[in-house]
């Protein structure tokens, strides 16, 4: 069993991308995971809720035991280095600016040999394969328990309104400013301009946006435009991106990627060249292709 048990400074994107990929080793090889870091967010999904370690397959019978004590057992076995050889374990590293291939021969056969194979470090672990072979059965596991899938399809339908499309905007400031020089940290006009853009380009069909923001925007910043903001909690908006027809967000962000994989919808990544987007331009999340992630934060 491969087991991630440290909260590094990743965000729940980044968390969520990674146990994607975890998912999808598991999957092809039929090698156990648990990702008992991710135990903060396991009510929502129907994969993991009242799944204490977050394994995969999911338990017959879940150990009884609370979730954040199943998080501290685990995690306990990463930062004792004398505890992993007795529990039968050994450890995987990772800078996190560097992927590692989980389809790799010598990283499977390791998996095998060992009990439990703890993740210490790194985030960016990737199994492409298996994510291309399992995606149905991976959005099944992360599917949204029914009260957040119901508030969703709610907000979207609100969001909607008469428009004929609506447009999941996810608007991503507060940790972009220093990023690559500020590379992927637009103006609250520049994002208003691209939707405008869009909807000049698409008339008369009519467009409505659902704006999720990481810091306070006002519909006074949209003037013109059918907009509704989201203002719920990171995991509320993430199930309200998803739920929306198509999603526009930072190319680099895996926040509002995931959505766009679990909801399956066209994904537009805003890059500062971007000039007249239409719709023809989303494509499928940035989240399904492989070769690594340039760029990519870990707070994401």
């Amino acid at each position: 069993m491969i087991v991630a048990a440290r909260r590094s400074r990743c965000r729940l994107g980044n968390r969520l991308e990674l146990f994607t990929h975890l998912l999808a080793f598991s999957l092809r090889t039929g090698i156990p995971v648990a990702v008992p870091a991710f135990e903060a967010w396991a009510p929502y999904f129907t994969g993991t809720k009242r799944n204490p370690f977050c394994q995969a397959p999911r338990p017959r019978r879940p150990v009884p035991i609370p979730a954040s004590l199943a998080r501290f057992l685990a995690w306990l076995a990463t930062v004792t280095p004398g505890l992993a050889p007795l529990l039968g374990g050994g450890y995987l590293d990772c800078p996190n600016d560097q992927a590692k291939n989980l389809a790799d021969h010598e990283l499977e056969a390791k998996a095998r040999q060992h009990r439990f194979l703890f993740i210490r470090s790194g985030w960016q672990y990737r199994d492409w394969q298996g994510l291309a072979e399992y995606l149905p059965s991976i959005r099944d596991f992360f599917s949204w328990t029914p009260p957040l899938a119901e508030a969703s399809r709610i907000l979207a339908h609100s969001a909607r309104g008469d428009a004929e499309q609506l447009i999941g905007v996810h608007i991503r400031r507060t940790d972009f400013a220093g990023h690559l020089e500020g590379r992927y940290y637009f103006s609250v006009e520049r994002y208003r301009d691209w939707m405008k853009a869009l909807v000049e380009a698409e008339a008369p069909r009519r467009l409505a946006f659902l704006i999720c923001s990481d810091e306070a925007v006002s519909a006074l910043d949209f003037q013109g435009l059918q907009v509704s903001l989201a203002k719920g909690s990171p995991i509320e908006d993430l199930a309200a991106l998803s739920s929306c027809d198509a999603i526009m967000g930072p190319a680099i962000s895996s926040f509002s990627g995931w959505a766009a994989l679990q909801g399956n919808r066209p994904f537009l990544p805003l890059e500062a060249d971007l000039q007249s987007p239409r719709l023809e331009d989303f494509q499928p999340s940035p989240l399904l292709g492989g070769g690594g992630a340039t760029g990519r934060r870990p707070e994401s």
